[in-house]
């Protein structure tokens, strides 16, 4: 039953990653599958993360990464103005990452988790501080390049 189970879960990565079977590596020792999955035409991180996600809500006991191809990161990173104090509105209001932001930053954490790649944060300085320590608590480090425009992320350069 083990065997047909991972045999199963080597399929399916497979056909989500758009990769043959042989591509996809199955530990059935350590309950691990990992596939490097081909560009899908029109396939953001996100859908590649949702893929992921739905394999491995499957299969709970295993841990699944589906390396996704570099592509574009979020190119937005959602950030309002909150009160300090709910119902205060004298007490003043403090920069927050709204739910878009906390979308698009769990995108950028899984990404860069998955590609290992370093990632810029780009835009406003006070915005980018904010944005990079919320990722820094969720483990992902990050540089800063002032610009214009709104907060976004990409993809930095390797040192290796």
């Amino acid at each position: 039953v083990a065997l047909a189970r991972a045999e199963d879960l080597a399929q399916r990565l497979a056909l989500v990653a758009g990769v043959p079977e042989a591509d996809v590596l199955v530990d059935r020792t350590r309950r691990r599958a990992l596939v490097r999955a081909e560009r899908l035409d029109g396939a953001s991180l996100t859908a590649y993360r949702a893929l992921e996600q739905r394999i491995a809500a499957t299969e709970p006991e295993w841990t699944i990464e589906l390396l996704p191809p570099i592509s574009d990161l979020p190119q937005l990173i959602g950030l309002e103005e909150v009160d300090i104090e709910q119902g205060n509105p004298e007490a003043g209001t403090k920069l927050a990452v709204s739910a878009q932001g906390t979308d698009a930053l769990a995108v950028i954490e899984w990404a860069a988790a998955r590609i290992n790649v370093p990632i810029m944060l780009l835009g406003p300085r006070e915005q980018a501080e904010l944005a990079q320590a919320e990722l820094a608590n969720r483990g992902v480090s990050v540089t800063i390049q002032d610009a214009s425009g709104p907060l976004r992320a990409e993809w930095g350069v390797s040192e290796e």
